[in-house]
This record gives C-alpha cells, structure tokens and sequence, in this order.
C-alpha cells in the first residue's frame, strides 16, 4: 500500500494550467508516444511542465477485449494566462495527438484551483492502491 501526499503551491506558479485527457485509438504503450505529443506541445509553446499518469481503460477492456490507454495530464504553462487561450489552441493542441480516433481522443479542460488530488488517484491507482 502506498500513501502519497503532495503540497501544491499555486501561489508560487503563476500561469495557465490545463487538465488534458489523451485516449488511444489502441493500446500501445511506449514512452514515445507521449514525447511526440510533448514536443509538438513545447515547440510551439515553449517552456511547459507536465504531470502524468497513464491507465488501461479496463471497463472497456472488459466489454470490447481492446485494451486502450487514456494519459492523464496536467500541463503548466508559466508564460500564458487564461485569456490568451483560446479555441485555436484547442484545436491545435487537439491535432498533436496523433494516437486516438478523431472523434474524442484529446479532451481539454480549464483547471481554475491547480489541484492533483485528481491526477493522483490515477497514479494511486496505477501503483496498486
């Protein structure tokens, strides 16, 4: 059993953050996949943190026997704000993912309090927990 705990100071990072889920059209896990999406990310962006956690989707699994991978990501961005997001940044963050189906594959949404309670239930949940 593993116990995790971790203080977050949004005080201290001032930026935009982003929750984004990315879903495969199939299953193949390899670190590539995310680097190739993170450097797309950062070359038009700059510099942006990233916090992740990746998880079979086991209900479908289940259901259909493919076994898809969904990422969990929170992404920093130091230098934007809100408003200097918009739908074109949605749109383009959408086209970097390469590894889904063009129906439903990149979900993004706002995080206006920065917290990983979230994200890190998926981690717990990858470690057993």
């Amino acid at each position: 059993m593993f116990a995790v705990w971790v203080r977050f100071e949004p005080v201290l990072m001032k930026g935009l953050y982003k929750f984004i889920t990315l879903t495969q059209g199939a299953e193949s896990y390899h670190p590539r996949i995310l680097n190739d999406f993170m450097n797309s990310m950062r070359r038009y962006y700059g510099h942006v943190i990233a916090f992740w956690t990746v998880e079979v989707q086991e209900k479908r699994a289940l259901r259909t026997g493919d076994r898809v991978l969904h990422w969990h990501i929170m992404l920093f961005f130091p230098d934007l704000r809100q408003s200097d997001f918009g739908r074109m940044d949605v749109f383009r963050i959408q086209s970097y993912w390469k590894y889904g189906d063009d129906r439903n594959s990149a979900d993004i949404v706002p995080v206006y309090k920065p917290r990983l309670d979230y994200l890190l239930k998926y981690v717990t949940k990858a470690l057993g927990g």
